[in-house]
């Protein structure tokens, strides 16, 4: 295999105009991680191989990988393309060259990383698993962290990705490595994405109230917000207790998820009345009858 890209590889077939997001033939696949030994192997067993997927693969979390910058595909030996004549299989091709897609989305092949730690075997195991997948680390590629590969754990090491298949490139319209907050992770960073998405039908509920209520984020008053999230012991209590509560039960329901849901929300949203600036009403007109 030849370490790097060669001029003159066969290109694979184009598709033309942008990629329309995922269908739902291929649900959401969930990885609890209870044991990062065997982490790895979960998402290699989680996640089908390309030529068998009828979806694309969006996958984020904290993985425990220190990858470094190494490649996390593979460049085929133009010679085996010669030799076995599969100049003219587009099927082959744009399996073997599906990294070539991060080019034709002007997306870097070459990953780069603020973090210098040595690559860990969690990291082996990871761009083993990209290799054999088909799909692609994100961070460093898209967007703000293009070229950069923020750190997203005690400012040292990056070990928090986002992996893609190539073709979701093209849909992501914002990913970046948020400050680090105390409030959201013990050590980790949060990682911000949004995909683009498209409209698939017209029924479209209206909030029909002549006012809502917003309240603005202030920055300068984070510290005080943090601190009156930390101080509200009875609402934490509760809520620590329902959640234990839900944890030794055999059964949860979808009562119990909707109520600690709605003390966490009510939480979040008494600190920012009490913490923030005054809400702001903004009007909303009534749909045309």
């Amino acid at each position: 295999m030849n370490p790097q890209h060669q001029q003159g590889t066969p290109q694979p077939p184009t598709d033309h105009g942008p990629q329309q997001p995922p269908s739902d033939q291929d649900p959401p696949i969930s990885v609890p991680v209870n044991n990062n030994r065997t982490m790895p192997n979960n998402l290699m067993q989680s996640i089908p191989p390309q030529d068998n997927r009828t979806g694309f693969v969006s996958l984020i979390g904290d993985l425990n990988a220190k990858t470094g910058t190494r490649d996390d595909f593979i460049v085929p030996d133009e010679s085996l393309i010669d030799i076995f004549e599969l100049e003219s299989d587009n099927e082959i091709l744009s399996y073997m060259l599906d990294y070539e897609q991060l080019k034709l989305q002007n997306k870097p092949l070459s990953r780069t990383s603020e973090c210098h730690c040595n690559i860990n075997n969690y990291g082996h195991k990871l761009l083993d698993m990209c290799k054999k997948l088909h799909v692609f680390i994100a961070n460093s590629r898209p967007v703000s962290d293009i070229g950069i590969g923020r750190t997203t754990c005690k400012h040292v090491s990056v070990i928090d990705y986002l992996l893609l298949s190539s073709k979701l490139f093209s849909l992501v319209d914002e990913f970046e490595i948020l400050d680090f907050i105390s409030l959201f992770s013990d050590v980790h960073n949060a990682i911000h994405i949004v995909f683009k998405s498209v409209l698939l039908h017209n029924e479209i509920t209206h909030d029909t109230s002549q006012n809502a209520t917003t309240i603005k984020w202030n920055d300068n008053k984070r510290n005080e917000f943090v601190n009156t999230f930390h101080n509200s012991r009875d609402q934490l209590t509760n809520i620590m207790n329902d959640l234990e509560n839900i944890y030794t039960r055999d059964t949860c329901t979808q009562q119990d998820i909707d109520n600690v849901t709605g003390e966490i929300n009510e939480l979040f949203h008494n600190t920012a009345k009490t913490t923030l600036s005054k809400p702001h009403y903004k009007s909303r007109k009534k749909p045309n009858s």
